[in-house]
């Protein structure tokens, strides 16, 4: 891996940890206002029971409990892996949507889709990282759809979407990197 120091001799990858340390608190309450009109407009489309509606305030809590996760030195000083850490704890919460009576694979597929976008977007972390990311949300995706039986009998869009979500995911935080990389030198 290419190593770049210009700007004041600092490498890339020490200034995009700068600048995910600097950002990444702004990014998680503004995922946490998103989650929660997202979840707002869910349940109001929808009925839904007590533990569905404990899943929503527990995944809206999550990416605010981040932020304030993000005060501590020992988070910061590993701001990659605390951010990866929680993005699987908020993926967990999502994916356990598909154990509930009558689950909306396509809307958790699309809740997944959005947060892989979301997190290629705001975070400015190495695409490595988007890639773990994404591996395990469509791993936990597929897995837990087959195992309740949702996936038996899908639309292509239930199945496509996540997996199309990953890949753009990937795509844009690699080509995102470059430019980030590019607007360093």
């Amino acid at each position: 891996m290419a190593t770049f120091t210009i700007r004041g001799g600092m490498p890339f990858a020490q200034h995009r940890r700068e600048q995910l340390i600097q950002r990444a608190p702004a990014a998680l309450v503004t995922a946490t206002v998103l989650v929660a009109i997202y979840n707002v407009l869910v349940v109001s489309l929808g009925t839904h029971t007590i533990t569905g509606l404990v899943l929503f305030a527990v995944e809206t809590a999550i990416p605010f409990g981040g932020a304030f996760l993000l005060r501590l030195r020992a988070a910061r000083r590993h701001v990659e892996q605390t951010l990866l850490l929680l993005d699987m704890v908020f993926t967990t919460f999502v994916l356990s949507e598909l154990l509930l009576p009558q689950p909306n694979a396509a809307g958790i597929g699309l809740a997944l889709a959005l947060k892989l976008a979301g997190t290629a977007l705001v975070f400015p972390w190495a695409p490595v990282w988007q890639a773990a990311a994404a591996a395990y949300t469509l791993a936990g995706y597929t897995l837990t759809g087959m195992v309740t039986g949702v996936m038996v009998g899908a639309g292509p869009n239930i199945i496509v979407a996540p997996l199309v979500g990953a890949m753009l995911c990937i795509v844009g935080a690699t080509l995102v990197d470059g430019h980030r990389r590019g607007l360093y030198a």
